[in-house]
């Protein structure tokens, strides 16, 4: 269904371009498949095979960004290049999880399918991966090919120094997943403890990569790459807040705690876009000042959540995690 109203609005959409309406409608295509993907990294995931998630992650974190740099290295970085270099990482991230989906996909259960919850973490997917790819398309198309390397390369130093944290997450799901079954509820501290770790971890990684970068940046990168160490520490600010954001996206998912996480997704992209157009208006974007600014969408979204969970438990049908993981699903 949504291949078809892109593939139908593209033109609509695109004010006309003619470019811009063949690129969306390539990405469309991706669409048809991006369920079934996404199930194979569900399944992944809540089975506990961190090794075949990562796997999957490469397409959309790594991928691209090594693309990219390819494309600079050889000259023949442009907008075109650059949106096919994202759209490849798309593709390879489904593939993969479709792939995953065929390894572990089993019998259908006969528990009742939670279409309520799937819809709201399918909406705040959606348009987290939206607003999260925002950076390299803005970059590319208002700004230079060196802007666009260098914030290339300060997401994937970022992605690097989030390692443990992104670990941290991917092993707790499970953990979280088997504490919602057995109706076990999952202490606050534990939220918080997995919070500091995944901080204090990237902190210190991090500080190493920035002070590396800028002993060795313009020797190993070039001069274009001065001010790389400003935009790597941008960058890392920016992944400690997605990686927080991610913890708790995968703390609400295996609780049945969903609806907040959509309403919280739609406050990050739209600060995030009024940043990107502020920065536009007023002549400062860049890569250091793209990366901030999806770092104020992510500490927006985080903000967000934060208020309407408290908001949950302080009402008056407030309940506890493993009985509202039940009574949800004796709803649905």
């Amino acid at each position: 269904m949504n291949t078809l109203i892109v593939l139908v609005l593209a033109d609509a959409l695109s004010n006309g371009d003619s470019r811009i309406a063949l690129g969306m409608r390539l990405a469309a295509v991706v669409l048809c498949l991006n369920g079934v993907g996404q199930l194979g990294v569900e399944l992944a995931l809540a089975n506990g095979h961190i090794t075949l998630f990562n796997l999957s992650r490469l397409g959309y974190t790594v991928l691209p960004s090594l693309i990219i740099l390819g494309l600079g290295a050889s000259g023949t970085l442009t907008t075109v290049t650059a949106y096919c270099a994202t759209l490849a990482g798309q593709v390879a991230t489904v593939v993969v999880g479709v792939v995953i989906t065929l390894v572990l996909g089993t019998k259908g259960s006969a528990a009742p399918t939670p279409w309520r919850d799937s819809l709201h973490l399918w909406s705040a997917s959606a348009v987290d991966s939206v607003a999260g790819q925002l950076g390299q398309l803005v970059l590319a198309a208002l700004s230079t090919a060196s802007q666009v390397g260098i914030y290339s390369i300060a997401v994937m130093l970022g992605a690097v120094a989030g390692g443990l944290a992104q670990a941290l997450t991917q092993v707790s799901y499970s953990r979280f997943l088997a504490q919602a079954r057995s109706e076990v509820v999952t202490s606050a501290k534990s939220l918080v403890r997995l919070t500091i770790i995944g901080v204090a971890s990237t902190l210190i990684v991090g500080v190493l990569l920035i002070a590396f970068v800028k002993l060795f940046g313009t020797v190993l990168f070039g001069p274009t790459f001065d001010g790389l160490a400003l935009v790597t520490a941008a960058a890392m600010f920016s992944q400690i807040l997605s990686d927080q954001w991610n913890l708790r996206v995968m703390f609400d998912t295996a609780n049945r705690q969903v609806s907040q996480l959509i309403i919280a997704s739609a406050a990050g992209a739209v600060t995030t876009g009024v940043l990107t157009v502020i920065l536009v208006l007023t002549e400062s974007l860049a890569a250091p000042t793209m990366a901030l600014a999806l770092a104020g969408g992510a500490a927006s979204k985080i903000g967000a959540r934060a208020l309407i969970s408290r908001k949950l438990r302080s009402g008056p049908h407030a309940v506890s995690g493993g009985s509202r993981s039940r009574d949800l699903g004796e709803q649905d």
